[in-house]
Formats: structure tokens, sequence, C-alpha cells
């Protein structure tokens, strides 16, 4: 769960860095899903 906290601070940021942060977690996200993926 995410807290209100979190929700309240990424609503004060600017659009460019709400992108900025969109862009890592998807990265994140990304690198976590071939990490599942890669035969060892």
């Amino acid at each position: 769960m995410i807290s209100s906290d979190l929700i309240s601070t990424l609503r004060r940021l600017s659009r460019s860095d709400n992108l900025y942060i969109m862009q890592l977690l998807i990265s994140e996200l990304a690198q976590q899903e071939t990490d599942l993926i890669k035969p060892e």
C-alpha cells in the first residue's frame, strides 16, 4: 500500500518530475521482469 504522504508529495511535483519518476519506476519494473525470465 502506498502511503498518503507519498501520494501528496507526488501531487506537488512538477509534470517533468512526475514523468521522471514514472520512467524510473517503469525501468525498475522492466529490470525485475527481465531478471525473472533470464535463464540461469
